[in-house]
């Protein structure tokens, strides 16, 4: 939400970090009047758009691949999208950490995650699951060179750092998100 606040209020990709969040909150307030809602899960999105609830959303590319594949008319842009990544990770401390291993290298071939990527269109970050995948079913993802010269990567570095009082900014900013949607 923050990143695609300050695009709008003009900030170049390359200037969106480290996050102004007062410019951003100031772009946020110059809609919210207009915001019919925001969504709590990933599908409500695209449903919204769907019904014409609303005439555009942000949405995970998965979830709105997957209700135009069912007939919904919607469309998506990769215009200045934010390019998320997940990574698995396994807790110090946890129990069972050889079953979490063995979990991960599964999940972690490339057979499987074009497996996963034909069911939902999440690029697989296993470059050799390409190899799985039709041209056309990779061609859709969000890192076909195509597409991802037109996204900005999420700085996943600097959500997870560390500010003065302890928190990461990911705390900080639902903090100030909390404070903001309350009023």
């Amino acid at each position: 939400t923050f990143e695609i606040a300050l695009l709008a209020d003009g900030v170049t990709p390359d200037g969106l970090y480290p996050i102004d969040f007062d410019r951003a909150f100031r772009s946020l307030d110059k809609i919210k009047a207009s915001i019919v809602k925001f969504w709590e899960s990933g599908a409500e999105g695209p449903q919204l758009v769907v019904d014409k609830q609303v005439a555009i959303a942000a949405a995970w590319n998965g979830r709105v691949s997957a209700v135009k594949d069912q007939g919904g008319e919607i469309a998506m842009s990769w215009h200045q999208a934010l390019l998320q990544y997940d990574e698995f990770g396994i807790l110090k401390g946890a129990s069972n950490v050889e079953n979490a291993s063995k979990f991960i290298a599964f999940a972690s071939r490339a057979k499987n995650q074009a497996d996963f990527s034909n069911k939902i269109l999440y690029a697989p970050p296993n470059s050799n699951a390409y190899q799985y995948l039709s041209k056309e079913r990779a061609g859709m993802l969000p890192t076909v060179p195509d597409l991802l010269a037109l996204q900005i990567v999420q700085n996943q570095a600097y959500w997870a750092a560390l500010r003065d009082d302890g928190k990461d900014n990911t705390q900080y900013a639902a903090e100030l998100w909390e404070n903001w949607i309350t009023r």
